[in-house]
């Protein structure tokens, strides 16, 4: 299991947990999606069990920008 934890503009954050067979389309929604280009968001992380970040990705003042792993990085 997988938290994705987000965090909004307004200095709320909120936690949804997600497995394997929708993890990825929770990242595409919030990294990708209509909040995410309106600027809704200003950080989507991903932490598995050991609480581990596997994902991370931040608002860059026009777009939401992979930041971790490094692979994925824009």
């Amino acid at each position: 299991m997988f938290k994705v934890i987000m965090q909004f503009t307004n200095g709320d954050s909120h936690t949804e947990t997600h497995g394997e067979d929708t993890l990825i389309g929770a990242l595409q929604r919030l990294t990708f999606g209509p909040a995410a280009r309106c600027g809704l968001l200003t950080e989507v992380k991903v932490v598995d069990t050991l609480d581990c970040i596997n994902f991370q990705s931040h608002w860059d003042g026009a777009k939401m920008k992979v930041t971790f792993p490094p692979n994925l990085t824009n």
